[in-house]
C-alpha cells in the first residue's frame, strides 16, 4: 500500500471451455464429426460423400488418477463398414501419459481418415477402444456416420 490507500482494477476474462459431463467410470463423451482436421463446425447430420475427409473429436473421462494426478490413457480407433467388417484400424494406440498439479478433467482425442472415392454409400461407424492403465478400466463403443 502506498499512502495507505487501496486500488482496484476489475479485469474481465474470457474463458473458452467445453462442458464434459463427469463419469465415475471410463467413457467417451461429446463425439463430433468434421469434414476437415481444423474444422470448427461439426458436419451436419454426420453425412459425408465418397472422397471426403472424416474427422472425429471426442473427450475421454472417468479414468482414475495415480500419484501427482498422473493420467495413463490410450485409445485405438477403427472404421467399420455397414457389414461389420473393419476397414481401417489405427496402427498404434494414441497415448496420454502425464501428471500435473491440477487433475486433468478429461483427455481430448481425435482421429481422421480420407474416404476412398469408390466407397459405397451406407451407415459406417467409428469404433473407439479406450484403456485406463491406472484404473484398470476399458471402454468400447461405436459412433455412426453416413456416406451418401
Amino acid at each position: 500500500m502506498v499512502a495507505k490507500t487501496d486500488a482496484e482494477l476489475p479485469v474481465p476474462l474470457k474463458v473458452r471451455a467445453r462442458e464434459v459431463e463427469p463419469s465415475d467410470t471410463l467413457v467417451v463423451r461429446n463425439v463430433r464429426f468434421f469434414r476437415d482436421e481444423d474444422g470448427n463446425q461439426p458436419a451436419e447430420n454426420k453425412v459425408f460423400k465418397p472422397g471426403d475427409g472424416v474427422f472425429a473429436r471426442f473427450d475421454i473421462i472417468g479414468y482414475k488418477f495415480g500419484p501427482k494426478n498422473k493420467v495413463d490413457v490410450s485409445y485405438v480407433t477403427t472404421v467399420i463398414a455397414p457389414s461389420g467388417k473393419v476397414l481401417w484400424t489405427q496402427p498404434e494406440p494414441a497415448v496420454e501419459r502425464s501428471d500435473s498439479f491440477y487433475p486433468q478433467r478429461y483427455v481430448p482425442a481425435a482421429m481422421g481418415i480420407n474416404l476412398q472415392k469408390t466407397i459405397r454409400p451406407g451407415e459406417y461407424a467409428i469404433g473407439v477402444q479406450v484403456k485406463d492403465e491406472i484404473g484398470g478400466q476399458t471402454y468400447e463403443s461405436k459412433f455412426t456416420f453416413k456416406i451418401e
